[in-house]
């Protein structure tokens, strides 16, 4: 997916600046034209043809929620990712919505990469400190022979679940990013989940990570 707008909706000017540093500064994002605005009737007035949209899940004049409905009813196409200052109660509210993404406002930089790059490859993607919180309050009771698993899969799982990002994988492991990929989906099949949240679940209730 080539991302040549950015509109970022609904965040105070100094926090949305930050933002627009950060994008800057990717590779992905870098050439990306960036446009900030307080509400969600600003964006109506001048854009509406973004590629990706971040947006505050608490706008001056509508809600998040209500008004990802709106920007999806103008661009299909476009990618929306919700940013909150809350957690599980506005996770379940976007997972609900057409959004693609969610984030909490602490992000770091490779947090906001890792989401534009998911949500670019059509991916859904949630922030990977919520999920880790997510995943420590369910109780794990569960045993699991883990003669199936290799060395490698176990150190993989225990990376992914000491928060680890994808970037962090490939460098702390010297492979490669499609190598990466294969071994995630082969850890998928073998714990019968289908993405890295149902890793980190499984792995957790099934006490294979410390």
């Amino acid at each position: 997916m080539n991302i040549s707008k950015i509109s970022i909706i609904g965040n105070n000017n100094f926090y949305a600046l930050g933002i627009k540093v950060i994008l800057q500064s990717l590779p992905a994002t870098q050439n990306s034209e960036i446009a900030i605005y307080a509400t969600g009737a600003d964006y109506l007035k001048s854009d509406k043809d973004s590629d990706l949209v971040l947006l505050n899940i608490m706008l001056p004049d509508i809600g998040g929620i209500k008004f990802c409905h709106t920007i999806k009813s103008y661009n299909p196409d476009c990618k929306v990712i919700m940013m909150s200052i809350s957690d599980e109660s506005d996770l379940h509210n976007c997972l609900s919505s057409k959004a693609n993404g969610f984030l909490i406002k602490d992000f770091k930089e490779k947090e906001l990469e890792f989401a534009i790059y998911k949500v670019s490859n059509n991916e859904y993607y949630i922030d990977s400190n919520l999920v880790l919180r997510l995943l420590r309050k369910t109780p794990s009771n569960k045993k699991m022979e883990t003669s199936t698993l290799s060395e490698f899969e176990l150190t993989l799982l225990q990376y992914i679940s000491d928060e680890m990002t994808e970037v962090d994988l490939v460098e702390k492991l010297n492979i490669p990013r499609g190598k990466l990929y294969y071994y995630k989906r082969k850890l998928c099949r073998k714990l019968d989940v289908k993405n890295s949240a149902g890793l980190i679940k499984k792995a957790v209730s099934l006490k294979l990570v410390s």
